[in-house]
């Protein structure tokens, strides 16, 4: 009895024995091993498929879900949506690309870390205010699935820490993915009481490198007084597409405000007797979506 060249489908030929039934079993027998088969569950399945074939495709009804043989077990399939991978906390790690089935894209956003804000020394004379730390930049790439390695090393900066009456910290490190560099956000200066008008530096943003779309990070705002007056404008810088620029928390002395997540820069700290520390750095931040 012939086959068909590609699946192998028996059929009779005018030289075979004439016996109808059998040649339709043959081909009944083969397809139903081709065709998606459906089962109430694993149990049904296990009992009828006794000796799966790499390939074969089914449908559980009680999960409702497909599941294919792989040569070795049954596998899910799994619906082709897009899948995120998420790391919002400072530190190493490995992105592991997406198997079975392959993703055809990933869009790689990153963000460095933000600075924190200056603080308010305290001199028993005036008030003052720290300026606001910068924030992190931010970096955007598209890469074909070829281009990643199957586990590819990152590191998230984290955030500027903040000093009592002293200088803000910059972010620790820029953030990393492959060739792309979110920078860190640099620390606010400090502003020391006084009736002198004056006015302290702000943190300036992180610079971004390597991608097809490079921000670099917003600056803080400068502390100022005016006529022995604080204005508050020591805010916290910006990171573009991920933490908004933030204020003063209130209008008394005190620490200042952190920045926003991820890679915002921290507020200036307001002080007038008393020391106080601006506000903490954001930490940055990788987004990867999976395209398939």
């Amino acid at each position: 009895m012939p086959s068909t060249p590609y699946q192998g489908f028996p059929y009779p030929a005018l030289s075979d024995a004439a016996n109808g039934p059998v040649a339709f079993q043959n081909l009944a027998q083969a397809i139903e091993k081709r065709v998606v088969q459906i089962y109430v569950d694993a149990a049904e399945r296990a009992a009828k498929v006794t000796t799966p074939a790499a390939g074969m495709v089914c449908y559980l009804t009680v999960l409702g879900v497909f599941e294919y043989y792989d040569g070795s077990a049954w596998v899910a399939l799994r619906p082709l949506t897009n899948a995120t991978f998420t790391q919002s906390v400072a530190g190493v790690g490995n992105f592991i690309k997406p198997t079975s089935p392959f993703a055809r894209l990933h869009i790689v956003e990153l963000w460095g870390p933000g600075g924190a804000g200056g603080g308010g020394q305290g001199a028993g004379v005036g008030t003052s205010e720290g300026g606001g730390g910068g924030a992190g930049a931010y970096v955007r790439r598209i890469y074909a699935d070829s281009e990643l390695a199957a586990s590819e090393p990152f590191l998230i900066g984290a955030g500027g820490t903040p000093v009592a009456g002293g200088d803000g910290n910059p972010g620790s490190a820029a953030s990393t993915f492959k060739a792309l560099s979110a920078g860190a956000g640099q620390g606010g200066r400090l502003m020391i009481s006084s009736n002198v008008d004056t006015g302290s530096n702000h943190g300036a943003g992180g610079i971004a490198s390597g991608g097809h779309i490079n921000a670099n990070g917003g600056d803080g705002g400068k502390g100022r007084r005016i006529g022995g007056t604080c204005c508050f404008t020591g805010r916290g810088g910006a990171a573009p597409n991920g933490g908004g620029e933030v204020a003063f928390p209130n209008f008394g002395a005190g620490p200042g405000a952190p920045g926003n997540s991820p890679g915002g820069g921290g507020t200036g700290g307001f002080a007038s007797s008393t020391n106080h520390p601006g506000g903490a750095g954001a930490a940055g931040k990788l987004l990867v979506t999976s395209i398939y």
